[in-house]
Parts: C-alpha cells; sequence; structure tokens
C-alpha cells in the first residue's frame, strides 16, 4: 500500500527537510545556476571572449572580465506571462558606467534578430532588462520593460552599494506595479502596464548586442512567474569569499 509523506515522516522513515519547498514552485520557477559554460538552465549557451568559472564558498560562479565576456542563452524564461520576478545572486566589481547584465529578449518574428536599432531608437524588440550604474563610490540598480504596452525605466541614482559584495538583485511586477529590490530592501517602483512577450533569447554579462558589459561574477538567476515578496527572495550570503576549485 503506497504510503504518503506524512506517514513515512511520522515513522522516521522520511527526513522532514525532504518536504521543505522553495519560495517558488517548480512550475512557475526556472533556476540557473551558473557553473559550467556549456548548457544553463538546461539550454545551449555561446561562449563569447574568456568568462571563467570561479569557485567560492557558496559554490560556483562565473566571473565576466567587463571588457568582452559575455554568454548568450538559446532560449529564455517568462514567455507569455503576465507577472514575474527575477533574481540574480551576483558580486559586481566596478567597472563601465552603464552594466547590463542581464537581457531577456523577444526575437523579432519578421527578421529573427534579438536586437533592432532604427534611426529614431536603440532597439524595437521588447525586452526585460536587469542593469547596473557602476562608479567608484558603488552602483546603483537599474531595471527597464518593453512590451507592447510601452516601456518603462526605473533607475534610483541615490541609492548607492559598494562593490565588491555578494547581493541578491531582483526585480517584479505584480500586474500593475514594477519594483526593484537589493537584498530584499525595496529600491524603486512605478506603476506601468505591461503586455506578455513572445519567445526570444538571453544575454548574460552584457547586452544581446555586444554593449554595456557586466564586470563581476553571477552565481544563480531565478525566474518567477509570479511577483515574490521580499521574504520569498533568494538570500545573498554575508561572508563569502573565493576558493580553488577542486582539480
Amino acid at each position: 500500500m503506497k504510503r504518503s509523506a506524512a506517514w513515512l515522516i511520522s515513522r522516521g522513515m522520511l527526513p522532514l527537510a525532504l518536504l521543505v519547498l522553495p519560495a517558488a514552485s517548480p512550475r512557475q520557477a526556472e533556476s540557473w545556476t551558473l557553473d559550467n559554460l556549456d548548457r544553463i538552465g538546461g539550454r545551449p549557451v555561446t561562449v563569447e571572449s574568456t568568462p571563467q568559472v570561479i569557485c567560492w564558498t557558496g559554490g560556483k560562479a562565473i566571473a565576466f572580465d567587463g571588457v568582452d565576456d559575455r554568454l548568450v542563452v538559446k532560449g529564455r524564461p517568462l514567455v507569455g506571462v503576465t507577472r514575474f520576478t527575477i533574481e540574480a545572486l551576483i558580486r559586481p566589481e566596478g567597472g563601465v558606467t552603464e552594466q547590463r547584465f542581464l537581457h531577456l529578449a523577444e526575437t523579432n518574428p519578421q527578421t529573427g534578430a534579438d536586437v533592432t536599432h532604427t534611426e529614431t531608437t536603440h532597439d524595437t524588440n521588447n525586452r526585460i532588462m536587469f542593469e547596473l550604474r557602476s562608479s567608484p563610490a558603488g552602483f546603483f540598480i537599474d531595471g527597464y520593460l518593453k512590451s507592447r504596452a510601452g516601456d518603462v525605466a526605473l533607475a534610483v541614482p541615490a541609492k548607492i552599494h559598494p562593490n565588491g559584495a555578494w547581493y541578491v538583485l531582483s526585480q517584479t511586477y505584480d500586474g500593475a506595479v514594477y519594483r526593484t529590490y537589493v537584498d530584499g530592501v525595496l529600491q524603486g517602483e512605478v506603476t506601468t502596464p505591461f503586455l506578455p512577450q513572445g519567445p526570444g533569447n538571453v544575454g548574460i554579462g552584457s547586452r544581446l548586442n555586444k554593449e554595456s558589459y557586466f564586470k563581476g561574477a553571477i552565481a544563480r538567476l531565478r525566474f518567477s512567474e509570479r511577483a515574490l515578496s521580499p521574504r520569498e527572495f533568494m538570500k545573498a550570503p554575508r561572508k563569502a569569499t573565493d576558493k580553488a576549485c577542486p582539480r
């Protein structure tokens, strides 16, 4: 006879830890661990220049030099959704002022292009961007949405964070309000419309048109098909150091 998980736990036959679920259900979330250069989130990756897999006390991550390192992931999450959360466990390390470390593009169905320049605009494609602005004093978070409903940027220059530490940067859209967070602390919010986006590809470490390169390391990305609350976000380790990778 098939026994329930609760019955097995009561008899000491199944650890309680196995019933602890992640904040977002697997059917609503896609988690990418950046620990190799072959596949991320089960998707094939194109590597440009020499991003490096590094090891630290939190596991592994991919380091980007801020010059020409980047990854292009074939296929994107959050297709067709009206609400979402994107989280990134990252360590910014200075570099150029404008850094777009995550670019979720909707591929133009007529041309097959992920980025479309015109004389009047930088890019006409729908997209979700995760960005930061860096200076010697540190960085501030910046987000950008573009859909058939319009576009909006959400930068918060007054809220500066030191470079060189691990943070969880998050952005959410709950069907009406777009918000950004650093380590669960609200940075900015704006009311804006948003319509679902179609299939496309993902740039990690720069824009998909090879601009605005990120300097630092990225360990994990998580994409949820609902607006998580800050208490559900991933947590950044308070004490973290690099270490040698096992041979």
